[in-house]
């Protein structure tokens, strides 16, 4: 046996659930990470493909909460890159204190810019949806309005 499991002393059954679902109150999120991703692949991360996929910050977000099982939770947001869905990332910018009076096309290949929104906090309710993998299992979906953390 590996020595790192010669500490651990758990049942598996007090391990809280990562993913699954918190509820939809006013909750505050906090940025853990920030990583800029393109569906068609990494030479995207910069400028839209041939196809027209844009490049996205996948943000992956945290509930501040008292409650271990809930602040345990990942849940993730996409800002993307593609013009019509730039409102989105002016909200969450808005509601995260960071600058809305950028260059897109700056932010768009410095990729050093998504680093920005890591640690930052913004509230909002997260809504209860079917996954689109399996329209049997919830998840939390975050959507605007987004608002300043309190």
């Amino acid at each position: 046996m590996s020595e790192e499991y010669n500490e651990i002393d758990l049942n598996l059954d007090d391990v809280p659930d990562k993913y699954g679902i918190i509820p939809a109150v006013d909750t505050v999120f906090r940025v853990a990470s920030a990583t800029r991703v393109s569906k068609a692949g990494p030479d995207y991360t910069t400028k839209p493909s041939p196809d027209g996929f844009w490049p996205y910050v996948d943000l992956r977000v945290n509930p501040i909460s008292d409650d271990p099982n809930i602040a345990c939770k990942e849940l993730m947001l996409v800002v993307s890159f593609n013009p019509k869905a730039l409102f989105t990332m002016k909200a969450i910018r808005e509601a995260m204190g960071l600058p809305t009076n950028v260059n897109v096309r700056s932010m768009l290949t410095n990729t050093t810019s998504d680093q920005d929104y890591i640690g930052k906090t913004f509230g909002c309710t997260p809504s209860i949806v079917a996954s689109k993998k399996d329209s049997n299992v919830k998840v939390n979906q975050l959507n605007r309005p987004y608002r300043k953390a309190r």
